[in-house]
């Protein structure tokens, strides 16, 4: 991600951080279908200095994440899905579909 110095570009950064979270999932989705493990990290904003050293980052860019991706050794965990009416409302917060 680009650093941005005035107030309207701000604004701007916070597009751009929603944009790399859609990014990021669509990378998760991929990976999914193609039978391989991957794991979202948001530990880069807490060690942006840290990340860039060891990654070769420029000052310039800011680092949000780190997916790690691999194949699964067999052993993966399925998880129960919940409800879509448990966290997706009608026009309104709380009101159900």
């Amino acid at each position: 991600m680009q650093k941005y110095s005035n107030k309207r570009q701000v604004f701007e950064r916070d597009l751009a951080v929603q944009s790399l979270g859609a990014a990021l999932q669509n990378i998760l989705l991929f990976a999914s279908e193609n039978s391989l493990g991957a794991c979202w990290f948001s530990a880069p904003v807490f060690c942006k200095n840290t990340v860039r050293r060891v990654l070769g980052i420029s000052k310039e860019n800011e680092p949000h994440a780190i997916i790690l991706m691999g194949y699964p050794d067999g052993h993966s965990i399925v998880k129960k899905r919940k409800i879509l009416s448990e966290f997706c409302f009608r026009d309104v917060w709380g009101n159900p579909l």
